[in-house]
């Protein structure tokens, strides 16, 4: 409804409508003062009330803001479904070549990238134990299993994104994360905001760390017992075996 006014002396309230990052609608109400103005002819005139959107209009852009983060959130979810089982490949060939080290503050060479002429080259911030370094990772566009995430596995870097991350944790620090949430019942909140306290005198954590944290970590566990359940399978174990369950998981 447009504002009524009482008078030329009076002021209007005007409440505004707005949307606030988790898609939910915030209404504010603000008092202005109402000027009279005077036309040509003589006339006392007041500026007519500004056509704002309307409370179902704003349903339906809320509705669209929420199915394209939902649909963002499910394309997510199937790109690591798709990517995960090359990542456990790479896991254990990068395994295969050296064991993690916790000290470690490099990603371990990568004696299996291809030979193709063209590469390209990203810089990757990696979370070690230790440390956070940025990294000039190496890796391949044309060959399926030299793509980015693939290729940081392989070195002992857990991605935080399925396609081209920014970020990378370090598998044993990784595992701390892990024991830290799923053993201690400690939040991904509370994980993240230890990573800031932890590495502040170093580079800063990335403000978008807390809700990646929060998609890789479930991915990692996943990984982790599907690697469990390989072992079991080749050695024939009903349960886990004594001597490998505390460095799978």
């Amino acid at each position: 409804m447009p504002p009524k006014y009482r008078g030329f002396g009076e002021r209007e309230k005007d409440i505004f409508v707005s949307m606030s990052k988790d898609g939910k609608i915030r209404r504010s109400t603000y008092v202005v003062p109402v000027i009279p103005r005077v036309n040509k002819h003589g006339n006392h005139t007041i500026n007519p009330p500004v056509i704002r959107t309307l409370p179902f209009e704003w349903e339906n852009v809320n509705e669209e803001t929420k199915t394209k983060k939902r649909n963002k959130v499910e394309d997510r979810v199937r790109n690591w479904n798709t990517i995960l089982p090359l990542l456990l490949e790479a896991f254990k060939q990068g395994c295969g070549i050296e064991a993690p080290l916790p000290e470690a503050l490099v990603p371990m060479a990568d004696p299996l990238l291809c030979s193709c002429p063209e590469k390209a080259t990203k810089s990757i911030s990696c979370i070690f134990k230790c440390g956070i370094r940025v990294t000039e990772i190496q890796y391949c566009k044309k060959c399926k299993h030299q793509h980015l995430p693939i290729v940081l596995m392989r070195r002992h870097l857990f991605p935080l994104t399925p396609e081209d991350p920014n970020v990378a944790i370090h598998v044993v620090q990784m595992r701390s994360m892990y024991l830290m949430h799923h053993i201690c019942s400690t939040s991904i909140h509370a994980i993240s905001e230890w990573a800031r306290a932890e590495y502040h005198a170093q580079l800063p954590i990335p403000a978008s760390f807390k809700q990646r944290l929060n998609e890789a970590l479930p991915m990692y566990a996943k990984m982790m017992l599907n690697l469990g359940k390989e072992h079991r399978e080749v050695c024939n174990l009903k349960s886990e075996c004594p001597l490998c369950q505390f460095n799978i998981v």
